[in-house]
């Protein structure tokens, strides 16, 4: 929920700009406005390039334990997203003309787009780190913080552009998006001083870690490089077949593609734990986390899609626009593009996924698919047949063909039984996973279960009882240091490899419980501090969301499916 909320924020965030200029500067300054899309979709596409990337990375090195190679890999993406940004911010004051007289727009359009340009400079470097803070933070678990960092940067945004705005025209909508990344990266560098805190920024660049993070992230980053080519030749087509009365409409089409990013927002929820869950190659719990993601990925596009078939008026009235004739035409564009909204969301979901399981060729086939080969092939067809209802159209059918086209293909090659995850189901009988509640009831019958199925699979004695008390004692220390709150538990027994692996995972208070500062004299501690010495392959892993403690246990050739 908190993920959703954030990227709905994020949209809101880039929505602005456009909402102020439409209705304090009037629909000519939203058209000059409109030519700003192919530039901040650049950036955006460098800046979700390495905070995805970097957090997807992050998560992975988590899972499998290796702190050293998550530190660097946190501390490459930094860096590479700083050196990016600047290397954006001055190829934006270079080419800014070149790009401008591709277009031939009016003088009066572009009065107001050069002011702009010249003051999102900045943002080119702020918001590449500013993504990557946001990433990197909500993926070591502090996802309240980078709420409250959207909230802050939205209002911040929000309220500097539209005083600036009144007094210096459209270069103050710009101003308020460099106060906003500022006031956001100051909120979110509180992170770095929590005690939980496992993001560490070392001097660290290797070309290998560089391309890395880039294939780890391309297909779901590439989804800006494409709206960005998308979108310029939507503007140009526009302009040059229908006038540059329609820009405005045009701009309103836009913006409801661009609310494709909040959907991105149950992705994120799922990123950092399905990461971990690849990282322990859990397809069980992989399998889990994607069916409610789907579930919720359905209900927000339904949600979506009948607002605006019923509702269009929303769109048009915020960004400004009030003359009749644009604003008929401007709803029935909403309605229009509206119809697809629900396959849009899914692909948005299932591109961020593939790339979760390191599937990143499949989700740049998705990205390119979706949001640019199959629009470009549509649009000028259905535009000269049908006018600009057709283009609308046009837009909207893309994305019914692209999950047709892809589906088919996955399918094809991949076969029914791993359609649509790609996850090989062999492990899946090994892995038994059990979610409970602390409670004194609910952990005995846990740890109860977890050693019947280690007899039935003939572990030796000692391993059984070795791993129900680890179970029982683990989750009453926990549930003890957390007295009066409601703890979750999950418990992961995965018997697929020479050793028996058991992971207890909890939301309570973030601690290590082996750790001599943690002061817990309780009995269960030196119960459990004496099985930990008797069995040493231990791993602890505390974040600012989480505890996970991963057990090695011996027995595991003699374990087969009970």
């Amino acid at each position: 929920m908190v993920a959703s909320l954030a990227m709905l924020i994020e949209y809101l965030m880039g929505l602005s700009d456009s909402v102020i200029a439409g209705n304090i500067l009037g629909e000519t300054a939203l058209s000059g406005l409109n030519l700003m899309q192919t530039p901040m979709n650049i950036v955006s596409f460098f800046a979700c390039l390495f905070g995805t990337g970097t957090s997807i990375c992050f998560s992975i090195e988590t899972g499998r334990f290796d702190r050293r190679r998550a530190t660097e890999m946190f501390s490459q993406g930094f860096w590479s997203a700083l050196m990016v940004g600047s290397a954006l911010a001055a190829a934006l004051v270079v080419f800014r003309d070149p790009f401008l007289r591709i277009f031939k727009a009016d003088s009066s359009v572009l009065s107001y787009t050069i002011p702009y340009w010249n003051w999102f400079v900045p943002c080119a470097v702020l918001e590449t780190v500013c993504v990557l803070m946001a990433n990197t933070i909500y993926a070591d678990g502090d996802e309240r913080l980078c709420f409250w960092g959207y909230i802050l940067q939205l209002g911040s945004n929000f309220g500097v552009s539209a005083l600036l705005c009144r007094w210096l025209g459209i270069a103050g909508c710009a101003m308020g998006s460099v106060v906003g990344n500022l006031a956001v990266i100051g909120l979110l560098s509180v992170h770095f001083l929590r005690k939980a805190n496992t993001l560490r920024l070392v001097w660290h660049f290797r070309m290998g870690d560089f391309m890395r993070i880039c294939k780890s992230s391309f297909g779901d980053a590439s989804i800006r490089l494409c709206w960005a080519g998308l979108f310029t030749l939507l503007n140009a087509y526009v302009i040059a077949r229908f006038g540059s009365e329609m820009q405005p409409v045009l701009a309103v089409v836009l913006t409801v593609i661009g609310f494709s990013e909040a959907f991105n927002g149950v992705a994120n929820a799922a990123q950092p734990i399905v990461g971990v869950y690849v990282g322990e190659r859990n397809v069980t719990g992989v399998r889990r986390v994607m069916r409610a993601a789907e579930l919720v990925t359905l209900c927000e596009g339904l949600f979506v899609m009948t607002t605006l078939l019923i509702w269009p008026q929303l769109v048009v009235k915020l960004m400004g626009i009030n003359e009749p004739q644009i604003v008929a035409a401007a709803c029935t564009a909403v309605r229009f593009v509206s119809v697809g909204i629900v396959f849009t969301a899914l692909i948005c979901l299932f591109n961020s996924y593939y790339l979760f399981i390191e599937r990143e060729s499949l989700s740049t086939m998705l990205t390119i698919l979706s949001n640019f080969a199959v629009p470009l092939a549509l649009y000028p067809i259905m535009g000269k047949i049908f006018g600009p209802n057709g283009v609308w159209a046009a837009l909207s059918l893309s994305s019914m063909l692209t999950v047709v086209v892809f589906g088919g293909y996955l399918l094809i090659r991949y076969g029914r039984s791993m359609f649509p995850l790609l996850l090989v189901r062999g492990r899946e009988a090994n892995l038994f996973i059990f979610n409970l509640i602390l409670t004194e009831k609910e952990i005995a019958e846990t740890s109860a279960a977890v050693g019947d199925i280690l007899r039935k699979a003939g572990a030796p004695d000692s391993t059984v009882l070795r791993a129900a008390l680890m179970v029982e004692e683990v989750f009453m220390v926990v549930k003890d240091r957390n007295e009066g709150k409601t703890i979750h538990g999950e418990a992961t027994l995965d018997l697929n490899d020479a050793e028996i692996i058991l992971i207890l995972r909890d939301d309570g208070e973030v601690f290590d419980i082996t750790d001599s500062d943690a002061k817990i004299t309780s009995l269960r501690t030196y119960l459990v501090a004496s099985v930990m010495e008797a069995q040493p392959s231990k791993l602890n892993l505390t974040t600012t969301g989480y505890n996970r403690n991963v057990f090695r246990l011996s027995g595991g050739g003699a374990a087969k499916k009970p």
